[in-house]
């Protein structure tokens, strides 16, 4: 439950909201909490925004569920013995001209999990990510393209404090990589948000992967074939931000993705999109020494798209 109230002062904003995330029953002491605080500034004719989010979650030692064995390191033994006390704060900044436009958004994330090593360690958060997005828009032409890329830190798995950070799932970067889940080991740090109910793996999961351990780049290229039909290409590479394994001889090549798209739009509101992405894995898969087998793969997808 979040309860939120909107100041709006010209092109100005301001937002305070409390959230309660968990309550384990009705007397205090056994929740989690949310206090955030949105600060935004917003010019729609000059196409510029400015933002400021900032987020602090408490959890009492009670409803402190932090998974110890995801995110401390092989090997290491910890136990929660205290209050969890993150804080997020994010930095969102955008213009918007008749030919070129840009978007850059930081998310920095630090605190405390309320867990003390074997060894008598407190393990604390410290990760960040970086997204951009370039346009350069055409209206007299059919052919339109953008550039994203972006960073986001990793666990290193030679400490016990946890360095990762993971995007939102639904920024979706390429069809296959940062999407769904690839390889024989955690490359990317986000087993911490993943369902791992039963052992769930490759075969019994599907996107539920996020960009983490990882800087990208990824142009795309939309080409106007009709007032109905649209397609779309785009070119996705990626090299790892740390060796996630500890592995020795580990590459940080990631490998690069193709996607294809062929979107038909018979309806302002109504769009068919078909997609077949095809992923080259890099050297990072083979996990170094450990010599895992490595094969490109493919995907195909098809889904109708319908807003009301």
């Amino acid at each position: 439950d979040v309860v939120a109230y909107k100041f709006i002062i010209g092109n100005f904003h301001l937002m305070p909201m409390i959230g309660r995330v968990y309550d384990g029953d009705y007397w205090q002491g056994n929740s989690i909490q949310d206090e955030i605080l949105e600060l935004g500034y917003e010019a729609p004719d000059s196409g510029s925004t400015l933002a400021v989010l900032v987020e602090k979650r408490k959890a009492s030692q009670g409803a402190n569920d932090i998974d110890t064995t995801r995110i401390l390191p092989v090997g290491t033994i910890g136990t929660v013995v205290g209050n969890y006390s993150t804080q997020r704060t994010n930095f969102l900044l955008s213009k918007q001209w008749s030919r070129f436009g840009f978007k850059i958004e930081g998310s920095f994330l630090n605190g405390d999990t309320g867990i003390k090593t074997a060894a008598g360690e407190n393990v604390k958060i410290n990760g960040y990510g970086i997204a951009t997005e370039f346009y350069f828009p055409n209206p007299e032409s059919k052919w339109d393209w953008n550039l994203r890329a972006g960073m986001a830190t990793g666990d290193d798995p030679t400490t016990a404090d946890y360095e990762g950070f993971q995007f939102d799932r639904n920024y979706d970067v390429a069809f296959l990589l940062f999407n769904h889940r690839l390889g024989g080991r955690d490359f990317l740090t986000t087993n911490l948000i993943k369902d791992q109910t039963g052992g769930r793996g490759l075969s019994s999961s599907v996107d539920d992967e996020a960009i983490g351990n990882a800087w990208y780049i990824s142009p795309k290229v939309k080409y106007a074939w009709s007032d109905k039909w649209d397609v779309n290409n785009s070119f996705t590479y990626a090299q790892s931000w740390l060796n996630p394994t500890n592995a020795s001889g580990y590459s940080k090549n990631l490998g690069f993705e193709y996607d294809f798209e062929l979107v038909y739009k018979p309806r302002q509101k109504f769009q068919w999109l078909n997609r077949i992405g095809y992923f080259s894995p890099g050297d990072a898969f083979e996990n170094g020494s450990s010599h895992l087998s490595v094969s490109s793969t493919f995907g195909l997808e098809s889904k109708i798209a319908i807003a009301f």
